[in-house]
């Protein structure tokens, strides 16, 4: 019977099955792709398919490099789909002949050189006669027989096995499978977070929890203000896993959120998703950190080429073998350089509209969403902010993190909810597993929570590299507070030159500077210690490949780095206020000093924000500082507050302003009721922290509504009023508001809609309320066309 059947959309239960039907149905070559998977994953290099007319006997060819000789030494197959007879093994014929062919002939590579064959081994898809090796010996010299290996059926179903199971059984392409089980290795790899953690994780998939954006979050909020009853269209809700608007959608996205609120975690969540979907075709998913890319030219094209190769060791990428491919774009922030990092975006930005019709998704991790929009980039992508945990989603991950002992477990969540789940620093990922770690190793007592997030870190890294240099029995040798400050002088020299990583022979050099100027006993001998630091990772790794150290997180670096600020060098921070890099140590050094006042005088007296980027970092920064200095006095508190609020009023005022001014701006692209959505969020993670509001800050916000000539644009007073209403329970904000914007059918009906979503129409003054309801009906089609469209559009109705 002719062999003309393959093994592709077939479905087989075992390798034995597939490996019978190959041999009865299938020419030798369909076992071809599958030998060089199975090779390459077994370690070899420089895999190739060479059967044919003028490889001399050769059905593959590849190498491994042999340390002792220093060189790479090469090998070669000979492949039979059948069983081998003795007559096969008798000199002269058919297995023979391609023994001598194969060793005697050198491989030509594809840069015209010639290696010669070192080793050689024989795959038979059958049974092989018990004498071959022997019949092999008559012709061939004693010296190469033990370089000649013979697999027989057996042999061969063991191999695929223990090393390519899967792969062989899917219907894919043999290399797609190595591509996409190599790609799910790297995505899924938390070995590092493990050591520092101490947690029995295997993957990404294991500690993931899904994350809610603000993308279906505020459709369901806008739904709210735009419907008035059944007959309205609504916005499509998407599905709470942020992971999935994305992956459902063949759209471009920025994914921004604060700093450690899953940024990575969440692109590679959807990486690894998209590799094991259930498509007919597969995805491909690229992942590329460029933290430390020095170049401002990148070639997107090649780094995706390059990555496919070193995945499956030498294969060529072909885009037509996917549905689409996926570009995770992660770290851009951490490029010092603005011009490096403006460079960098805007060649993606070429890449994505030159590509538009090519089945490419972007998608790009930043906690710098203010410096892409203030370079009005991206404009095509839609934007999804992660959201801070909340305590459904702050429950599961504790879960994980303290599994089977859910008196404890409960007992943590108890006490986040009581005291920390309004603090939107610490609801991120990061925070809350630090957190639960502190309390699972019983390093925290649940009355004394970290005050904020320099505590936090501080009081998890003390424990840390307490368990850290006692663990090998170094107490004595590397004592951990000094190993601390060291870290800290290290995590600030390379925060002023930008950098995230540090080669060896820097460190080494630094080091011997740094004790010039302190006598640290640690560094009397700093090749020791640079081998004790090798020898941990954990909050400082070592890699092996670059032979460079760097922090575990950027915000342990940003950490460190604050402990070496003392107040006489702090005009670092204020010099760098709006330079995101900075952002956080700016917050750490807030945390040290949580009582000072200092820092916050002088950037109410030096900082002056100039444009709309400038007012949104100032707010974020200046917010994110106080909500650090817990123990600051009521007054100066109270005074921060104040200009905190005069720089969310003229942000707002500033916003209004581009819009008349170009009708072609970025915030005329969102509909009315996005913004006063967005600024409700901005609000509340500036004034929400219980640092921040306090009981004389809410006394505070309630003499600023009070005041009919505060001066203060609608959606500031608004915002207040909404802030107010749901901190105290109660409508009379509303009501004072409702004052203040009289006529005003827009506003009445934002006002209408929140009273009924906080539960608060039973106390509302009922005639108040029917005279807004009234309004609003007769004017439903007005209402809903200002909301839905630009600010612009409705300051045009307004005139």
């Amino acid at each position: 019977m002719s062999k003309k059947e393959t093994t592709k959309n077939k479905t087989f239960k075992s390798v034995k099955a597939k490996l019978e039907f190959i041999q009865k149905e299938c020419y030798e070559t369909e076992l071809f792709e599958d030998l060089a998977v199975l090779f390459k994953q077994k370690g070899f290099n420089n895999v190739k398919i060479t059967h044919g007319p003028n490889e001399f006997g050769k059905d593959l060819v590849f190498s491994k490099y042999d340390e002792d000789f220093e060189e790479d030494k090469w090998y070669a197959v000979i492949v039979k789909n059948k069983p081998a007879t003795q007559n096969d093994f008798v000199n002269g014929n058919e297995i023979s002949n391609q023994i001598n062919v194969a060793l005697s002939e050198p491989y030509t590579n594809p840069k015209g050189e010639q290696k010669v064959i070192s080793k050689l081994f024989i795959v038979i898809n059958g049974t092989v006669t018990p004498n071959a090796t022997q019949l092999i010996s008559k012709f061939i010299q004693p010296s190469i027989l033990p370089n000649i290996k013979i697999w027989d059926y057996q042999d061969l179903k063991e191999q695929i096995e223990s090393h390519t199971k899967e792969s062989f059984l899917d219907n894919n392409e043999p290399f797609l499978n190595l591509y996409a089980s190599e790609q799910i290795k790297r995505l899924s790899d938390i070995s590092i977070s493990n050591n520092v953690f101490d947690m029995k994780f295997d993957d990404i998939d294991q500690i993931f929890v899904n994350v809610q954006t603000t993308y279906s979050k505020e459709l369901k909020k806008i739904n709210n203000y735009i419907t008035f009853d059944e007959t309205d269209g609504k916005y499509k809700e998407e599905d709470i896993e942020g992971s999935n608007e994305v992956l459902n959608s063949n759209k471009n996205f920025i994914i921004h959120g604060i700093p450690t609120s899953g940024k990575t975690l969440f692109l590679k969540r959807i990486g690894l998703k998209a590799l094991n979907s259930d498509n007919p075709k597969p995805h491909a998913v690229f992942y590329f950190d460029l933290q430390n890319q020095d170049s401002p030219s990148i070639d997107i094209k090649l780094l995706i080429d390059n990555q496919f190769k070193d995945l499956t060791k030498g294969e060529e990428f072909n885009k037509s073998e996917f549905s689409k491919t996926i570009l995770l774009f992660d770290s851009i922030d951490f490029i010092k350089d603005s011009t490096i990092r403006l460079a960098i975006y805007e060649q993606i930005e070429k890449f994505s509209q030159e590509n538009e019709n090519n089945n490419y998704q972007i998608i790009i991790a930043t906690r710098s969403f203010n410096f892409i929009q203030s370079q009005e980039l991206f404009k095509d992508f839609k934007d999804s902010e992660l959201l801070p945990f909340n305590f459904k989603q702050a429950m599961t991950l504790v879960k994980k993190i303290i599994p089977n002992n859910s008196s404890k477990t409960n007992n943590f969540l108890s006490a986040l909810k009581d005291s920390m789940l309004n603090t939107t620093l610490q609801r991120t990922p990061l925070s809350l597993t630090l957190l639960a770690i502190l309390y699972r190793d019983d390093k925290i007592d649940l009355k004394e929570l970290p005050a904020n997030i320099f505590s936090l870190y501080d009081l998890f890294t003390d424990v840390y590299l307490d368990k850290w240099d006692s663990t090998k029995g170094l107490t004595q040798l590397y004592k951990y507070e000094q190993t601390k400050n060291i870290l800290a002088f290290i995590a600030f020299y390379l925060h002023k030159l930008g950098w995230n990583t540090i080669t060896e022979d820097d460190l080494k050099t630094f080091l011997i500077t740094l004790r010039e100027k302190y006598n640290y006993d640690e560094l009397n001998e700093i090749d020791n210690f640079i081998i004790h630091l090798k020898s941990r990772n954990g909050v400082f790794n070592f890699e092996e490949i670059n032979k460079s150290f760097s922090f575990f997180n950027h915000y342990f670096q940003e950490y460190f780095a604050s402990l070496c600020i003392e107040d006489e060098d702090d005009e670092i921070l204020i010099e760098n206020f709006f330079n995101n890099w900075w952002s956080n140590s700016l917050v750490f050094y807030c945390g040290k000093n949580p009582k000072s006042n200092k820092l916050h005088k002088t950037i109410i007296e030096q900082i002056i924000p100039i444009d709309t980027a400038q007012k949104i970092t100032y707010i974020n920064n200046h917010s994110k500082c106080l909500q650090a200095s817990h123990a600051i006095a009521i007054e100066n508190r109270t005074s921060i507050v104040n200009k905190l609020i005069v720089e969310f009023d003229n942000l707002f005022k500033s916003i209004f302003k581009e819009a008349e001014e170009n009708p072609k701006s970025v915030i005329n692209q969102l509909p009315f009721v996005n913004i006063i959505n967005q600024s409700k969020s901005l609000f509340e993670s500036v004034f929400g922290s219980k640092h921040v509001a306090t009981k004389e800050t809410i006394e505070f916000f309630e003499k600023i509504l009070l005041d009919e000539k505060n001066n203060l644009s609608n959606i500031t007073n608004y915002n207040i009023a909404y802030f107010l209403a749901f901190t105290n329970n109660s409508v009379f904000p509303f009501e004072i508001f409702a004052d203040l914007i009289g006529d005003d059918i827009v506003w009445n009906r934002i006002i209408f809609v929140d009273v009924n979503f906080l539960k608060m129409k039973k106390k509302i003054d009922e005639k108040k309320y029917i005279r807004i309801k009234r309004k609003m009906n007769k004017n439903k089609f007005l209402i809903q066309h200002i909301l839905k469209n630009s600010v612009a559009e409705k300051n045009k109705l307004k005139e």
